[in-house]
């Protein structure tokens, strides 16, 4: 035998009979209209084949059934809602987007170890059941747990242009920068790394180079649209530097350049680890020369970040906080 299954609305409304006394009163709390309450009230009656209300010329009250029915009603919704709140969390949890902008240096060597801690967390916070069978987010987005980070990678003066018109809530870059209508924090400082070949002869000295002879070598360095060029620019101008020997667009076309032994080259210190590390090129000492740029973080003004942005900031900073790197990252 097929049984039809009593509308949850028409239970509500059922409950809110019992709580309120009244048909009217249950139709003004639940904002309908008495006339259709009535309606649907006589429907579920039909449906389940008991009186459930009393009706008189002085208004409605429930039957001893009825007000049975209203017990079980209550538990049969309280169910209903957990099933509503559980379905919500899945919802909001596998598709709650996070929209970072950053610059290829940020992107590449910083953002993926936050964004692993804000998966962590992520998942930390998720109930239990949840957490057992957990889906894989999209491969086709950097996930983090059940959020979806949208990057995009962008020059230091994209991703301030990015953040201002909304369409990232974060936007990170390694040069001094200001912006109307945005907050932005300095949250660290990456030192840029005089580097050279291991036989050249600067890798033999036992004392640091002087800036003016720096100043008068030719050096490969990037080109002059990036953060780094523009932040070894600023550091050489009182020594009025010759000309670059080599320009190149990216760190590691620099670092290639100077491994090979062309010259000596100038990059951030997050880019040249990985070559240090491994002896393909050497660092060098300048004397009386403090090469760097600021790392910043901007955000829409009017407080700190709200949710999953808020989030990530704080991850950043408390990174930034116990980083350490050839040319400290403090």
């Amino acid at each position: 035998m097929t049984h039809r299954w009593p509308d949850p609305d028409a239970l509500e409304l059922l409950v809110a009979v019992a709580e309120h006394g009244s048909v009217g009163a249950a139709a003004r709390a639940l904002d309908m209209a008495q006339p259709n309450a009535s309606r649907t009230l006589r429907t579920l009656e039909r449906t389940l084949r008991l009186d459930l209300l009393h009706r008189t010329p002085q208004g409605s009250t429930l039957t001893p059934e009825g007000a049975l029915v209203v017990t079980w009603a209550r538990s049969m919704l309280g169910q209903a809602q957990t099933l509503v709140d559980g379905v919500a969390l899945l919802r909001r949890e596998r598709t709650a987007r996070v929209a970072v902008a950053a610059t290829p240096l940020i992107a590449e060597h910083l953002l993926p170890m936050w964004v692993a801690e804000l998966r962590s967390t992520t998942r930390a916070r998720a109930p239990q059941w949840y957490r057992s069978g957990a889906p894989t987010a999209s491969p086709t987005v950097t996930a983090a747990g059940e959020v979806e980070v949208d990057l995009t990678v962008a020059d230091s003066r994209q991703v301030l242009d990015l953040v201002a018109h909304g369409e990232a809530s974060l936007g990170f870059t390694e040069e001094p920068a200001r912006a109307a209508g945005l907050e932005v924090l300095t949250f660290g400082t990456e030192g840029l790394v005089v580097t050279v070949a291991p036989h050249h002869r600067w890798a033999r000295r036992e004392s640091p180079v002087p800036v003016a002879e720096l100043a008068r070598t030719p050096l490969v360095l990037q080109t002059t649209d990036t953060s780094t060029r523009r932040a070894v620019d600023r550091a050489l101008a009182a020594y009025d530097p010759v000309p670059p020997r080599q320009e190149a667009a990216t760190a590691s076309a620099v670092l290639a350049a100077v491994a090979a032994g062309r010259a000596p080259g100038v990059v951030g210190g997050l880019d040249a680890a990985p070559w240090i590390r491994t002896g393909r090129v050497t660092p060098v000492v300048v004397a009386d020369l403090r090469l760097s740029r600021p790392l910043q973080v901007a955000w829409p003004k009017g407080g700190r970040p709200p949710d999953l942005a808020g989030e990530l900031l704080g991850i950043a900073l408390a990174h930034a906080r116990r980083y350490a790197a050839p040319g400290r990252m403090d």
